[in-house]
């Protein structure tokens, strides 16, 4: 909720925008679309093999598709998320190009990504989970997470008022000690983050599966649209009904997700949840294998210390890199998709398009274009001011580290003037341009950006309001009823 109420906020200058808008419009856009699944999603772990589950789907002639779809619907209606799962899921084996069924299905998976396998492996081997989610229940189910959260209550007990936390406490996988605080949470946390890569990949392709189901969807001409009752989210307002042009967005979403895991996967990762945000850090000078003691540091300067120390540091599984390149190709792709398709369509749903002027989606299609095509080889940015060639193909190097005496973020006074780490005086972190220009610039740009900038500045004729402002200012405006503005 927080995200949204900064995202409200924020408005870039007027006909100047960066590089990294064309990103936060894709982050927002999965957090707000997928708000009551993507955050807090699960995917039930049940074990569909279960002939009794299927019988009215599998080994039994095809119902009218309409009908089947009503079932679905219905089912979520009542929140039966599982339930629809093997509507969609039973449909699409007897009918493997049916565009409904794999939409279904691919939306469902969403809804209940917290509970998929991969999901549930990272939980319980390497986040100290005792089960599964059971996200039905936890999230989606009467008395759960959602159900609390639309009717005003706050995650911490107030007073005499019992917070979410405590009422749905039973229901989670770890014990509310664990749920105390962060240093309790990571104490028995002492691997290496290394060993969690595997099942943190698996997570990747879990997406990649959903991203393919949806593609059948955009490539059925009959596809029409998939409804997603408001009910599942105990609001009627929040209810989803997602086109061709919204099935692309969420495809561009998941694959920026997949891109990110990939590129993440490809460095070393000797550190641990428990040096990272342990108990350790109150009191340093106690610890045989702790840093020196800094007499300015607090746990927090410690944290940010070690985990400069650790992080992009160090390529080990090159490969990684490639399937991060590919997947943030898919997502420049769909993103294009979504726009065109929005052009074409006026009918609005979800996704606002008519709201936005035919002349600047082109412009930002245009760029788009060109960002995906500087993923694999030198290409001039369009709307660049001075015009500048990029070549993000560096950034997918098997040599692209940091040296580890570069710093990723310095400690600075309230001048930013540097403080050295045995300095008694009161400081705070800025990041390090240094570390930013020699990872993010160097062999990337020609010529390199200027005033310390770390992507080029584009200016496009863009409208008053950020675009993911404009094209979902409804869908936003029911969040916060639902969500926010109860409090």
């Amino acid at each position: 909720m927080q995200i949204l109420r900064a995202y409200r906020s924020f408005q870039p200058r007027k006909k100047t925008l960066s590089l990294p808008f064309f990103w936060l419009v894709t982050c927002l856009f999965t957090a707000t679309l997928l708000f009551a699944g993507c955050a807090d999603d699960g995917f039930s772990g049940a074990d569909f093999s279960d002939e009794s589950s299927n019988d009215d789907m599998a080994g039994a002639p095809q119902a009218d598709s309409s009908q089947t779809t009503n079932q679905a619907e219905a089912a979520l209606t009542n929140r039966q998320l599982e339930r629809a799962q093997q509507i969609y899921s039973g449909w699409l084996q007897q009918d493997p190009s049916s565009g409904q069924a794999a939409a279904g299905l691919a939306i469902t998976d969403l809804l209940l990504v917290l509970d998929s396998a991969p999901v549930t492996k990272i939980l319980t081997e390497n986040l100290g989970a005792r089960r599964a989610i059971n996200s039905p229940d936890v999230i989606y189910g009467n008395d759960g997470m959602l159900y609390w959260l639309s009717r005003g209550v706050s995650w911490e007990d107030q007073g005499q008022y019992q917070g979410i936390l405590s009422l749905i406490g039973e229901k989670l996988p770890w014990t509310r000690h664990q749920l105390e605080s962060l240093t309790i949470f990571v104490e028995t946390l002492r691997q290496p983050i290394n060993l969690l890569i595997p099942n943190f990949v698996s997570i990747a392709d879990h997406l990649h599966k959903i991203e393919k189901n949806l593609q059948i969807a955009m490539d059925d001409p009959n596809y029409y649209k998939t409804y997603v009752p408001g009910e599942v989210f105990h609001n009627d307002r929040l209810s989803l009904t997602l086109a061709k042009t919204e099935l692309a967005f969420i495809q561009s979403i998941l694959a920026a997700a997949r891109a990110a895991i990939h590129y993440t996967a490809a460095y070393q990762h000797d550190w641990t949840l428990e040096r990272a945000f342990g108990a350790w850090r109150s009191n340093p000078s106690m610890e045989v294998d702790a840093p020196l003691f800094q007499p300015a540091f607090g746990p927090d300067d410690y944290s940010v210390r070690y985990l400069d120390q650790h992080l992009f540091r160090e390529v080990v599984r090159p490969e990684q890199l490639s399937k991060a390149r590919i997947a943030l190709a898919d997502s420049l792709k769909h993103a294009q998709n979504s726009i065109v398709l929005g052009l074409q369509n006026e009918k609005t749903f979800v996704l606002q398009w008519n709201a936005v002027k035919p002349s600047y989606l082109h412009d930002v299609l245009q760029l788009l274009n060109a960002l995906e095509s500087a993923l694999f080889q030198p290409t001039d940015l369009p709307f660049t001011q001075p015009p500048t060639q990029a070549d993000f193909s560096h950034w997918f190097s098997a040599e692209k580290h940091l040296d580890p005496s570069i710093h990723w973020r310095r400690r600075v006074d309230q001048n930013e003037a540097p403080l050295s780490d045995d300095s008694t005086a009161e400081g705070s972190w800025i990041h390090n341009y240094t570390a930013q220009k020699t990872f993010f610039l160097d062999d990337v740009y020609t010529p390199l950006p200027q005033d310390e900038q770390i992507f080029p500045t584009l200016e496009i004729d863009s409208p008053d309001e950020v675009l993911i402002d404009v094209i979902l200012n409804t869908y936003i405006e029911n969040i916060e009823d639902a969500f926010l503005l109860a409090r």
